[in-house]
């Protein structure tokens, strides 16, 4: 009987412990990574019927202060219609210095192609003054972004 109960708890042992450890899946998508990792919530709304979710991406890498060589950022605008199967879009504005979001704008009060959820950011990008010239400016620019799981459009505001 002993022998017995030292096999059936030595057998759930095992089992059990073999069950239970099995690795993950690792994406190799190598931006999935990043940003899963490193992406920064800008700016959110779930207003029906589109939700929007804005993220920023930093690339790696050090800043010295000129311009040059600092990491820059991409904006990623995540979209969505709210449903049991929504429309999903993913959109990304170029790489800057600094995108900072200014405010929405407006949000369509039905869910159409020709709807959109309308939003300011401000694009700053840092050049420098001439070639031979260790200093560097900032250029600032306003962009009304427009979106929906559709379609969207950038019109930059003066």
């Amino acid at each position: 009987m002993r022998f017995l109960s030292a096999f059936i708890f030595v057998s759930v042992t095992i089992w059990t412990t073999h069950s239970l450890s099995a690795p993950l899946d690792e994406p190799k998508d190598e931006l999935l990574i990043a940003f899963a990792n490193n992406a920064v919530l800008i700016a959110e709304s779930k207003k029906e019927p589109i939700a929007v979710r804005i993220y920023g991406l930093q690339n790696f890498g050090e800043c010295d202060g000129t311009g040059d060589n600092c990491p820059k950022t991409s904006l990623y605008i995540a979209v969505s219609e709210f449903g049991e199967y929504p429309d999903q879009k993913l959109y990304k504005l170029d790489e800057a210095n600094i995108w900072k979001f200014i405010h929405f704008i407006s949000f369509p009060k039905y869910d159409h192609e020709t709807s959109f959820v309308k939003f300011l950011v401000e694009r700053t990008d840092r050049v420098r003054r001439s070639s031979e010239s260790p200093q560097w400016m900032e250029t600032k620019k306003l962009i009304e972004v427009s979106v929906n799981p559709h379609a969207s459009d950038t019109r930059e505001q003066e």
